[in-house]
């Protein structure tokens, strides 16, 4: 999902722009049928993963990482040399403390560990 999200922020700058500025209510941007979708298939994703169907601080917490990481390398702020592998840390980290959530739902919910 994450190089999905990326590749989108790569190719299609203007659309992501218009998808992920913030707006008023009404005008393009997360309330537009696009947005809706963006945000609910982050949110399912993360769900499974986290084992809360509606984990908004998780999908969050990886919503703004991606978000952060695409606009820095929009920007050129890694420069030539590239994140460094940052990236692929951060995400390793954001995903093993989803999977740690879910293990703890499991085991709250009564299921095996």
């Amino acid at each position: 999902m994450a190089q999905a999200y990326w590749h989108f922020a790569r190719t299609r700058p203007h659309a992501y722009d218009l998808l992920l500025t913030p707006v008023a209510p009404g005008a393009p941007g997360l309330w537009t049928p696009a947005g809706k979708a963006l945000w609910g298939a982050l949110l399912e994703r993360v769900g499974a993963l986290t084992g809360h169907p509606d984990d908004t601080g998780h999908a969050v917490a990886y919503w703004t990482f991606l978000h952060g990481a695409a606009a820095l390398e929009r920007a050129g702020l890694y420069g030539q040399s590239g994140p460094q592998g940052g990236v692929e840390i951060g995400l390793g980290a954001l995903l093993d403390q989803m999977e740690a959530a879910g293990h703890l739902s499991s085991r709250a919910a009564g299921a095996p560990a």
